[in-house]
């Protein structure tokens, strides 16, 4: 798989991650796979069920 206009990898979830979500479904929608590198490694997430 590689990043494209409907898929994208995130390494961790960040505050810029709202703004990109509404990006993908103000335009074709597309996946954002969380715990990925981009060049495919999974890396994993710390936190995941912790809410800021």
């Amino acid at each position: 798989m590689q990043k494209t206009e409907t898929l994208e990898f995130k390494r961790e979830v960040t505050d810029s991650l709202v703004k990109e979500i509404i990006a993908f479904c103000n335009t074709k929608g597309g996946t954002i796979i969380i715990g990925y590198e981009d060049d495919e490694t999974i890396c994993g997430v710390a936190y995941a069920r912790k809410r800021t």
